[in-house]
């Protein structure tokens, strides 16, 4: 709240109960994370295709073992 990401909100008919939302400024930086993850998810499939199917298999039980 005091970097302006959440706001605090009562009901006009109940206000024992608070409820919070995001800012404008916090859904701009949701979206951006967002875009964000996808160009590292890209990034990360790009680079798992320069292997074939069998150095991945091998890759992978590597990993688990």
């Amino acid at each position: 709240m005091e970097d302006g990401f959440i706001e605090r909100i009562r009901l006009n008919d109940n206000k024992k109960e608070i409820h919070f939302r995001l800012t404008a400024k916090a859904q701009e930086l949701y979206v951006l994370r967002g875009k964000l993850h996808k160009q590292e998810q890209d990034r990360y499939f790009r680079f798992l295709e320069r292997y074939t199917s069998e150095e991945l298999s091998f890759i992978k039980r590597f990993i688990k073992t």
